[in-house]
């Protein structure tokens, strides 16, 4: 292609969207944000649901959320150094559709060790986001942005975690629907 052509492409593509390519960021991971602490989250309000499902004593109770959290916290560093290795894109995308499907599983569960083992994997698989996140947003928002960029990513958490409290308490409680079904919906 002649490279007058090539030019006015790259032109045309840089000019397409209004919106800096650092918002989008900013969008996209405050998304993510919002999706993973609604989803680490839901299960608090549903615990004594799960608990007589499963016939679970208290100590079991705690093993549900604990063995979730031990696992991501474990895994990030891990996951950061495979994601500086293999890519941070890559591993922050496959991590969160694994997290996404993995937390559904969990919801399909019939025995409690089965439960376990799925919230062990899926926490993970949570834990290629947030070193990834962080790397790609720190490169993508301007340094004069990136104050005000990390907050609004960071508002995230706060969101998902109220929209994960409301809906499993609305759906399972308010509603008397099924405990499984928030971990479908996220």
């Amino acid at each position: 292609m002649d490279t007058d052509v090539l030019r006015k492409k790259d032109d045309y593509v840089k000019t397409k969207s209004k919106i800096p390519y650092w918002w989008k960021v900013v969008l996209a991971f405050s998304l993510g944000w919002m999706f993973i602490n609604a989803n680490k989250y839901f299960l608090n309000p549903i615990l004594d649901n799960i608990g007589l499902e499963y016939h679970l004593n208290n100590s079991q109770l705690g093993l549900v959320n604990s063995i979730f959290f031990l696992t991501y916290t474990i895994a990030q560093i891990p996951a950061g150094s495979f994601s500086d290795k293999f890519g941070r894109k890559k591993l922050l995308v496959i991590g969160f559709i694994l997290y996404g499907v993995l937390t559904g599983i969990s919801g399909l569960m019939a025995g409690f060790t089965g439960f376990l083992v799925a919230r062990a994997v899926a926490g993970l698989a949570s834990a290629t986001y947030y070193g990834p996140q962080f790397a790609l947003s720190s490169e993508a928002i301007p340094a004069k942005n990136r104050t005000v960029g990390s907050a609004i990513i960071n508002s995230g958490s706060g969101i998902g975690i109220a929209l994960g409290f409301i809906l499993s308490s609305t759906l399972v409680l308010d509603m008397g629907m099924s405990w499984r079904i928030p971990f479908y919906i996220f």
